[in-house]
């Protein structure tokens, strides 16, 4: 990370790895829910065609 005071303000950059590891864990966690929430799609489908 690069930070830089201009003015009163400070400006942060992240360099290209560091967004590469962000991009690695997001991933994960994003593909993570994914499983979860179409497993609870699959169930609440299940349990709609179910009821009388």
């Amino acid at each position: 990370m690069v930070t830089e005071k201009v003015g009163r303000t400070r400006q942060c950059r992240l360099g290209a790895e560091r967004l590469d590891e962000a991009m690695t864990w997001i991933g994960f966690y994003q593909r993570l829910w994914e499983r979860r929430l179409d497993g609870l799609d699959a169930f609440l489908t299940l349990q709609k065609g179910t009821r009388p």
